[in-house]
Formats: structure tokens, C-alpha cells, sequence
């Protein structure tokens, strides 16, 4: 999230940045919401890459700086956002790569938006656990 406000902003400094978290696995946005970082329980979530308990002690002095907003998702809309990526658009993801897409497709995005950029990353998935969601 960090590294991707750096150069969203380096590009325009007026774009917003929307940063996106699974609902059990919430710890940015806690921390932001602190002003500190914020340390979670492990999280049960099936995005794996995001189950982070507290964010990175070089990383979160920048998404303090350079994030405007965070979305949590549900597990629900990461496995529907990961099926549509896969079945519609022919993109594997993990889950924690489909997470950001999860806000589009599921209309949590601010009404003012007009316009989204979504990071889609990691195809890195287990065809077992692929076959299971």
C-alpha cells in the first residue's frame, strides 16, 4: 500500500488513495484511526498475504502520509472478486491480490469517484485452495 501511494502521488500529489483491507485482517485501519500502529489477533482471513497483526514500523509513517482513505471487505466479496477476476477477466490473483478489486465490484468506493486505478497482484494461489473458494 505504501510503496503504491508513493507513486500514485509522485505522478499526481491530487489523486486519493484508497487503500483496502479484508474486515478480519483490519490492522491499518485501526492504526490509522489511533495515530499509532495498532497491533490486531492473528487474522482469519483467506487473502494470507494481508494477515499482517501490525503494519510495518517503515511502512505506516507513509500511509499515514499518503492514504486518504481505507475500505475493509468482506471474505464473501474476496472470494466472489476472486472467481470474477479468474472467470470474467481471465486474471489468477490470490486472494490478498484480489482484495483490491473487491471495492469496485462490491460498490464501497466513495460516490464521488469517477475514475479507479486497482493493483491486481500475486498469482502465487494453491490450486487446492483455488478449487475450494
Amino acid at each position: 500500500m505504501s510503496g503504491s501511494a508513493i507513486a500514485a502521488k509522485s505522478l499526481n500529489p491530487k489523486i486519493r488513495v484508497i487503500g483496502v483491507e479484508p474486515t478480519d485482517a483490519n490492522d491499518t485501519l485501526l492504526s490509522l484511526e489511533a495515530g499509532k500502529r495498532v497491533e490486531i489477533p492473528p487474522p482469519a482471513t483467506i487473502a494470507d498475504g494481508l494477515r499482517a497483526q501490525i503494519p510495518g514500523e517503515l511502512t505506516f509513517p507513509i500511509v499515514q502520509r499518503l492514504v486518504d482513505q481505507i475500505v475493509l471487505v468482506s471474505e464473501d466479496e474476496i472470494r466472489a472478486t476472486l472467481k470474477f477476476l479468474l472467470s470474467r477477466l481471465k486474471i489468477l490473483t490470490e486472494p490478498s491480490g484480489a482484495v483490491s478489486a473487491a471495492p469496485v465490484l462490491f460498490k464501497k468506493l466513495p460516490p464521488a469517484v469517477k475514475r479507479v486505478g486497482v493493483v491486481l497482484s500475486g498469482g502465487n494461489v494453491d490450486y487446492e485452495l483455488l478449487a475450494s473458494l
